[in-house]
């Protein structure tokens, strides 16, 4: 593909990039974590579009790219036809299906959709809320977080926290997590080396989320209750 500079810069640029995957639809459709429609072109929307060396495009001022269901904005992103790889930087925001994820910095894969975001922040469905030095998106329904914290609160200081090492998170399945330690606000109550949680839409069996308040007749409590499924 032969870009025409001068692009302008001051105007929005938006640009369906047909020859940049063409190479890339035919792969066969059980290959790969992550599955895309053969139908599916990146669309680029950016204030300026260069084209730095063969086949890699430098897209900066309020870049958006669209690949199917996957929306990447961020400030700057350079983008490479041949691998499929885009790296974003600044206020970088990714978005697929219900979830969403923030971060400082993006290597993604945009036609397997894996991707690896530093310094991130994000919400998983169902209700799950997580920081993270290091967030891998390993499948369409599982990422990976590294020195992390995950809650289902939306309180600026969760009323509770799990702080993790490390986790995988199952979308509709469950997180997998080890050196978990159970915090009420920032206060630490309880640490587990390895803890299995629900991330289910479904009811299942299991510990409920823990309820943590204070009244003036009991003071500050922490409970919980065991939920069966009969």
């Amino acid at each position: 593909m032969t870009l025409t500079p001068p692009f302008r810069p001051a105007a929005r640029v938006a640009l369906l990039v047909w020859a940049m995957t063409v190479a890339a639809i035919h792969a066969a459709p059980d290959e790969g974590p992550l599955k895309t429609a053969a139908a599916e072109r990146p669309v680029i929307s950016a204030g300026k579009i260069e084209q730095i060396s063969e086949g890699v495009l430098l897209l900066t001022g309020d870049v958006e790219l669209k690949y199917g269901e996957l929306r990447l904005l961020a400030d700057r992103i350079e983008f490479n036809d041949t691998t499929h790889v885009a790296v974003a930087e600044g206020n970088v925001v990714m978005m697929f299906g219900q979830s969403q994820v923030s971060g400082d910095r993006l290597e993604m894969n945009v036609e397997t959709r894996l991707a690896t975001v530093w310094n991130a922040f994000g919400y998983m469905d169902p209700d799950v809320i997580f920081s993270a030095a290091r967030l891998d998106r390993i499948a369409e329904d599982k990422v990976v977080v590294i020195d992390a914290t995950v809650t289902t609160c939306t309180q600026p200081t969760p009323y509770w926290a799990f702080h993790v090492s490390k986790a995988t998170l199952h979308i509709d399945h469950y997180a997998y997590m080890r050196n978990a330690a159970f915090k009420t606000g920032k206060l630490p109550v309880i640490y587990l080396p390895y803890l299995i949680w629900p991330m289910k839409k479904d009811r299942s069996t299991g510990l409920l989320l823990p309820n943590v308040g204070y009244s003036r007749r009991r003071g500050s409590f922490i409970g919980n209750a065991l939920y069966v499924v009969l």
